[in-house]
C-alpha cells in the first residue's frame, strides 16, 4: 500500500509540473537570456585585412583555413563587404549597420547581438548562422539562405525577406513587424511569441511550421489559419 501511495504521489507531482508549465506558457521553457559575447574586442590585423578588399581577404582565408577570424565588436558600419568569405567568423556585437554584404558567405557565422540595421545582404548565405538578438531594422535579406539559422529575439522590423530560404529557422521571440516575407520558404520554422504584426507573408511556404502565441494582425492570422499544413497552436 505504501509503494502504491508513493507512486501515486510521484505521478501527482509530475502532472502538477506539467500543468504549471502549460499554464505559464512557452516563456517558462523557451525564454533565453541574450548570448554572452567575448571579453575583448576584434583582432586589429583581422579587421585591417577585411577592409583591404575582397580579393585580399578571401585569399587570406584560403591560406589560413584553420584560423577563426575575430571581428567581435568591430566597427564595420557602411563599408563594402560584398562577396566576402565570412563563414564561421565571429562577428558578435559588430556594427554592420548600412554595410554592403551582397553575396557574402556567412554560413555558421556568429552574428549574435550585431547591428545590421539598413544593411544590404541580398543573396548572402547565412545557413546555420547565429543571428540571435540581432538588430536588423530595414535590412535587405531578400534571396538569402537562412536554413537552420538562429534568429531568436531578432529585431526584423521592416526587413525584406522576399524569396529567402528559412527552412527550420528558429524565430522564437523575433519581431517581424511590417516585414516583407513574400515567396519565402518557412518550412518547419518555429515561431513562439513571434511578432508578425502587419507582416506580408504572401505565397510563403509554411509546410510544417509551428506558431504558438504569436502576435499578428488579422491578415497575417488569416493566412496561416488557411494554410493547409501550418501547425497553428494558441
Amino acid at each position: 500500500m505504501r509503494s502504491f501511495r508513493m507512486r501515486q504521489g510521484v505521478w501527482a507531482a509530475v502532472v502538477a509540473l506539467f500543468v504549471s508549465l502549460l499554464m505559464a506558457g512557452p516563456a517558462a521553457v523557451t525564454a533565453d537570456a541574450a548570448p554572452t559575447g567575448p571579453a575583448s574586442g576584434p583582432n586589429p590585423a583581422h579587421v585591417a585585412t577585411l577592409k583591404s578588399g575582397w580579393a585580399a581577404w578571401n585569399d587570406w582565408r584560403r591560406q589560413n583555413p584553420t584560423v577563426v577570424p575575430n571581428l567581435a565588436y568591430a566597427d564595420l558600419a557602411g563599408i563594402d563587404l560584398e562577396y566576402r568569405q565570412l563563414a564561421g567568423v565571429d562577428l558578435y556585437g559588430a556594427d554592420l549597420h548600412g554595410a554592403h554584404l551582397l553575396g557574402a558567405d556567412l554560413t555558421d557565422a556568429r552574428l549574435a547581438s550585431a547591428d545590421l540595421q539598413g544593411a544590404d545582404l541580398l543573396s548572402a548565405g547565412m545557413n546555420h548562422a547565429d543571428l540571435s538578438y540581432v538588430r536588423a531594422r530595414g535590412a535587405n535579406l531578400s534571396h538569402t539562405g537562412l536554413i537552420g539559422a538562429d534568429l531568436r529575439g531578432a529585431d526584423l522590423t521592416d526587413v525584406d525577406l522576399t524569396r529567402s530560404g528559412m527552412v527550420g529557422a528558429n524565430l522564437n521571440g523575433a519581431n517581424l513587424t511590417r516585414a516583407t516575407v513574400v515567396d519565402a520558404d518557412l518550412s518547419y520554422v518555429t515561431m513562439v511569441l513571434t511578432d508578425l504584426s502587419d507582416a506580408n507573408l504572401y505565397n510563403s511556404d509554411f509546410n510544417g511550421a509551428f506558431l504558438y502565441r504569436y502576435l499578428a494582425t488579422w491578415r497575417t492570422n488569416w493566412l496561416c489559419k488557411h494554410h493547409p499544413v501550418c501547425q497553428l497552436v494558441g
